[in-house]
């Protein structure tokens, strides 16, 4: 892969219509529901800075915890499959910045494909071997965010009271969603068969290889999962301290509940960062707990935190790689 192709697609006229339809989205929501900007303005201007700032920095240590749990997966697959430097923490948890502004900028997760790009170049790992190890972090997070999102939207249901349909909908509907995702995985490795006589054999070669590469990095799974409860934690307990700030009481298992189900959104590979599915989905989940001023308010600062210092801070890292010349 090759360093340009990344920067044509982060900048071609793909990356521009992403970010044009979530702004209509956003418009047509905030035009729709009759959303008091001023109020909503002055909310956030009223947050308790020290409390907000120690979100900030708390959403940050996800970086290092990460890259530990990275550095652990690639070490397991190294033992078996290759031999190849590793980068320290603090180069792994740049590589998953730069991956998360690649994500915030660009539709269709390119950022991971280029977080797949620096790691093969910084360790001189082949492809196959890289992308293994960031699918197999993904499944470390898919066994700790599938029990959280049905063990805490389940309770949060029960905590509502009184039955309601649609509350039920919209908190399982992360649920559905990951269960979508896993039947279609769970075919695909069903049909494996029938799909390498249609698909060429270098590719088919190829998932093989990260298929064996990714389950055999899975080893140590106590230690993994010990760190990915960590890494999510984080999430809520920046959440809590932003509703904190702005004094909106939400609840422990609102709270988990909305972080997993923040991440997910943010996930949705058609937008950069989820952005216009995420914000008029959060804001719906909260406002069963708070008002929609209080929500809108609560979600804006949060993504000023979860999307735009992202931004901020990713371009600042990909800057210092290429003024050191790693780039």
């Amino acid at each position: 892969m090759e360093k340009n192709s990344f920067i044509e697609r982060f900048i071609s006229w793909r990356t521009a219509v992403s970010f044009l339809i979530p702004i209509c989205v956003i418009a047509f929501f905030i035009f729709k529901f009759n959303i008091d900007l001023r109020s909503t303005l002055d909310n956030m201007l009223e947050a308790n800075l020290t409390v907000y700032l120690l979100a900030l920095f708390l959403y940050y240590t996800t970086f290092p915890i990460r890259a530990i749990r990275w550095k652990i997966i690639i070490n397991n697959a190294v033992d078996k499959f290759s031999k190849i430097y590793i980068p320290n923490i603090l180069l792994l948890s740049e590589i998953i910045m730069i991956g998360w502004l690649g994500n915030s900028i660009a539709p269709l997760r390119l950022g991971d494909a280029y977080r797949v790009y620096l790691f093969s170049r910084d360790s001189k790992a082949d492809i196959s071997f890289s992308s293994a190890t960031v699918i197999a972090e993904r499944i470390t997070d898919l066994f700790v965010v599938l029990p959280v999102l049905l063990g805490f939207g389940l309770l949060f249901i029960l905590e509502q009271g009184d039955y309601d349909i649609s509350n039920s909908i919209i908190i399982l509907l992360p649920l559905i969603f990951l269960s979508v995702l896993l039947a279609a995985i769970f075919l695909i490795f069903r049909l494996r068969r029938i799909l390498s006589t249609i698909i060429p054999r270098k590719v088919a070669n190829a998932s093989v290889k990260i298929k064996d590469i990714s389950l055999s990095s899975l080893r140590r799974t106590r230690i993994l999962m010990l760190l990915s409860v960590g890494a999510w934690a984080t999430e809520s307990i920046r959440l809590w301290l932003v509703s904190e700030s702005v004094g909106v009481e939400l609840g422990m298992p609102m709270i988990i509940f909305a972080s997993v189900f923040n991440a997910i959104l943010s996930s949705v590979p058609i937008v950069p960062g989820g952005l216009g599915i995420l914000e008029p989905g959060l804001v719906g989940v909260l406002m069963l707990r708070t008002s929609r001023a209080s929500a809108v308010s609560l979600v804006l600062l949060d993504r000023s935190i979860s999307y735009l210092s992202v931004i901020f801070f990713g371009a600042l890292a990909l800057a210092f790689r290429y003024i050191t010349g790693r780039h």
